[in-house]
């Protein structure tokens, strides 16, 4: 981490910081109706201060009913968080707190600069009883020496930003989990990857397993190579993405040993590696209705049907889509309707169907396949769009 350092231009000390900033949900409401709520919100400030110097911080300004702090460690800005989130409910107040790390100029007493900002905006996103963390603040947490787990809840557009911003959720078995979506931008990006060419052609497909997911808990996609079972699951998932709380991708293409996809699942739904990772992962996908999918199981078939298996009797609400060359063979499984492979003969090359072009020397002119041929070579390459 940068030390500080003074601008003589300025008068100003620039240092790495991490930011806390906190807000009573529903404050202006309960000032209105709620009886004592002059003592609860003294009692709020008073906990959220001893919290934050208990840790090594300082609370360097107070906005209404909420504070600003800054921190020389993100570890320590994390547990000042948890630490004084646990103290709200003996209080009866939810109060929704946010941090960022980033450099800032201090003048005086003062902070200044777009972390500052940042770190408020975050907090805004969410609810109260919740703890956001930026993406620089996560991987902060997640390198250092302390045991937090996060959850990643994708990439989200913020007020005033002019970029997105991903966020992790603190999970703590003291602190409240399960909370609605966070307060972000319309047309926000999501955490399902970015397509990287368009879906011609398959809305009928797409419509298809839409619907199956609807209806059932674990949809296959199967079909042979190339045929787009992974570009059309993740359509379905970016369908499904206002469904669903949350939607979860894993890429198990580079997972070579059964046992390690637990691991990869964990990854993704944890935030982190961890010493359980069945169990850490359990513990999240039961708690919201969620839509996990994994691509490319193919090479983990047995494994992969094992730990979906339990991942579905432990969340009641989750919903699977997998993709694979074959069906896992789990109870209660779908298969999606996938293109076909070709009657007879091989797969017609694109430059084929374009138009005839010459075979061989002393062989005949090779033609584009006429009537239901052509039909289905013309389904097969749609596959692979």
């Amino acid at each position: 981490m940068r030390g500080s350092a003074e601008d003589p231009a300025f008068g100003a000390v620039t240092a790495t910081r991490t930011f806390l900033f906190t807000d009573i949900e529903a404050s202006t409401r309960q000032w209105e109706a709620a009886p004592g709520m002059r003592d609860r919100v003294d009692g709020q400030f008073a906990a959220l201060r001893a919290a934050v110097e208990s840790k090594g911080g300082e609370v360097f300004a107070t906005m209404g009913d909420g504070i600003a702090a800054a921190f020389a460690s993100a570890d320590a800005a994390v547990h000042a968080a948890v630490t004084a989130q646990r103290e709200m409910p003996a209080i009866d107040l939810r109060v929704r707190l946010g941090l960022h790390t980033g450099e800032v100029d201090r003048v005086d007493d003062d902070f200044r600069g777009r972390p500052v900002n940042r770190a408020a905006r975050i907090m805004q996103a969410g609810c109260g009883g919740q703890i956001l963390l930026s993406d620089v603040t996560a991987a902060l947490v997640r390198s250092g020496s302390a045991r937090v787990e996060l959850v990643d809840l994708g990439r989200h557009g913020l007020r005033d930003l002019s970029e997105p911003e991903r966020l992790w959720q603190v999970v703590d078995a003291g602190l409240e989990q399960r909370f609605p979506p966070v307060r972000s931008l319309d047309g926000d990006v999501t955490s399902l990857p970015a397509p990287r060419s368009s879906l011609i052609g398959r809305a009928s497909d797409v419509r298809e397993v839409v619907d199956l997911v609807g209806a059932h808990r674990l949809v296959t996609l199967t079909g042979v190579g190339g045929v787009g079972k992974t570009r059309l699951g993740l359509q379905v998932a970016a369908e499904l993405d206002a469904v669903f709380s949350t939607v979860w991708l894993v890429e198990l293409a580079s997972v070579t040993r059964p046992d390690d996809i637990t691991d990869a699942i964990a990854m993704t739904i944890v935030g982190r590696a961890a010493a359980d990772p069945l169990a850490a992962t359990v513990s999240l996908v039961g708690r919201e209705q969620a839509l996990l999918v994994l691509d490319n199981c193919e090479h983990l078939v047995d494994a992969a049907a094992v730990l979906v298996d339990e991942l579905l009797h432990s969340g009641p609400q989750l919903h699977i889509v997998t993709t694979s060359r074959e069906a896992l063979g789990v109870d209660g499984e779908r298969g999606a309707v996938q293109c076909p492979a070709p009657r007879s003969g091989p797969v017609v090359p694109r430059s084929d169907l374009r138009r005839p072009g010459p075979g061989p020397r002393g062989a005949p002119a090779r033609r584009a396949p006429e009537g239901d041929g052509a039909a289905e070579a013309v389904r097969r390459l749609r596959c692979d769009q």
